[in-house]
């Protein structure tokens, strides 16, 4: 890895891994970082970081189920964590393995403009519920509508500032949506979502959304904007200037799902 990577993944990790949002609660436990957040929800609680001994893996593990209090949540596991089995050792003890992503980071000084939008479509921030029930509306085509409007509303109503949220529409119909959460006192703002229903994609609707939300990002003075890639989006990222940092996985702990085991 160059050493511009290793300086953006180390700053990745002190800055964001090892501290929560400010909607969240930081707990700090022996080579264990936690985020208890809003509500009892697997999207709003997570393990941040985490460097364990081998030998105190197994404690740890049981510390984590314990802190969380019968809560579903994420344990985020990195490339370069340690031990390099712990995500093995999560699916032993009942954790179910999310789909791998690629954390891919750029530099905002060296990204793409955001260029014009593909024929027929238009992009808007989402301010209020009809907004918000748009993205629900993508998110139903895809995955969980409900829970994805619910954790954006009640983000943007903490703090719009520090959330932008996108949707991208052909009429008024609404075919995409992505998001950015700014972090102020680092020097990265994260872009998640991007999802696309089926029929719009492979139009450059998802590179469109990427290139809105570098352009805000680098306007607010961020440095970087980092993303947890899938592999059907990341070769379009490295084409726009993103580059490769590590391998991550979410391992879910679900109180349903660990009863069987």
């Amino acid at each position: 890895m160059s050493a511009a990577r290793v300086e953006i993944l180390d700053a990745f990790d002190e800055t964001m891994r090892r501290s929560a949002d400010p909607g969240a609660q930081t707990v700090s436990l022996e080579g264990v970082v936690l985020s208890l957040g809003r509500t009892s929800e697997v999207y709003d609680n997570y393990v941040t970081w985490s460097r364990l001994d081998a030998a105190y893996v197994g404690a740890a593990i049981e510390t984590v189920i314990a802190r969380f209090g019968g809560r579903d949540f994420e344990w985020k596991v990195y490339g370069h964590d340690t031990p390099a089995d712990l995500g093995a050792r999560l699916v032993r003890r009942g954790f179910v393995a999310d789909v791998p992503e690629t954390l891919v980071a750029m530099t905002l000084d060296d990204g793409p403009d955001a260029g014009p939008l593909p024929a027929g479509i238009r992009v808007a921030r989402a301010i209020d519920d009809a907004g918000f029930d748009d993205v629900g509306r993508v998110w139903d085509a895809i995955e969980q509508g409900a829970s994805t409007r619910r954790m954006l509303a009640i983000e943007h109503a903490e703090d719009p500032t520090a959330i932008s949220i996108y949707v991208a529409y052909d009429g008024a119909r609404p075919v995409a949506a992505a998001w950015t959460r700014f972090h102020p006192g680092t020097p990265f703002a994260t872009m998640w979502g991007g999802g696309t229903i089926a029929p719009y994609r492979g139009r450059g609707i998802y590179r469109a959304l990427v290139g809105v939300r570098v352009d805000e990002a680098r306007a607010r003075g961020f440095r970087y904007a980092t993303i947890d890639a899938r592999e059907t989006s990341r070769p379009i990222l490295e084409r726009v200037g993103f580059v490769s940092l590590t391998e991550v996985t979410g391992y879910l702990w679900e109180k349903r799902a660990s009863r069987s085991r």
